[in-house]
């Protein structure tokens, strides 16, 4: 007969990467929708030109800061994550966020995002 305690570990792994994939996406949608909202809000940035730094709330991410740099029709995404918890979070968002900016910010024909970890970056 099997241990049920094996039976509900085996049972609440899938659960908890689901759970890490989808918290990814909605954090990928969230950045995707706070972008797009800065690009409206931000005339340089609508016509490819430009630069912009988003301060998220300490409640937000821990406080990380996101740098737009618009040119020539590319938007350049630069998340710096505050706290290691706030990168592993951006990290794992990072494959969906350039499919949720294309979503949210037709603007640009092309995006390129890399997440700021110390002295090195790590690109998308």
């Amino acid at each position: 007969m099997p241990d049920a305690g094996v039976a509900a570990l085996a049972s609440s792994a899938p659960t908890a990467a689901s759970a890490r994939t989808a918290a990814a996406v909605e954090t990928a949608d969230a950045i995707a929708r706070a972008i797009a909202a800065e690009v409206v809000a931000t005339p340089a940035l609508a016509r490819g030109e430009g630069q912009v730094v988003i301060r998220l709330k300490p409640d937000v991410l821990s406080g990380s800061e996101i740098t737009l740099s618009a040119k020539g029709g590319t938007l350049s995404v630069e998340i710096a994550p505050a706290t290691p918890e706030a990168a592993a979070r951006m990290q794992a968002a990072l494959p969906g966020l350039e499919t949720a900016l294309a979503g949210h910010v037709s603007e640009f024909h092309s995006f390129s995002v890399s997440l700021k970890k110390g002295r090195k970056d790590e690109t998308a």
